[in-house]
């Protein structure tokens, strides 16, 4: 998940999304993903600080940055997932 200088949010994925989810936990992602679409619409900023402090739960926080180059593991990442 990105936040862009513009205030846009994105959501990128991996396209092994399927084969790293158990089938039943994919719902709920979904919904959980849609959600985040839905309210990035009106506070991206909120969302994004908010996303930034998951430490249980389907997801996870990897790293907080200003520029993806200074995690060169999840650059290599990021240009192979997909935004949805």
């Amino acid at each position: 998940m990105t936040l862009e200088r513009g205030g846009q949010f994105r959501i990128r994925v991996s396209p092994e999304l399927k084969e790293q989810v158990l089938g039943e936990d994919m719902e709920y992602l979904y919904s959980l993903l849609a959600d985040f679409h839905t309210r990035a619409q009106s506070d991206s900023n909120s969302l994004f600080k908010q996303i930034c402090k998951l430490g249980v739960g389907p997801l996870m926080l990897a790293a907080v940055g200003e520029n993806i180059q200074s995690h060169p593991e999840l650059a290599a990442q990021f240009d192979m997932f997909v935004e949805i």
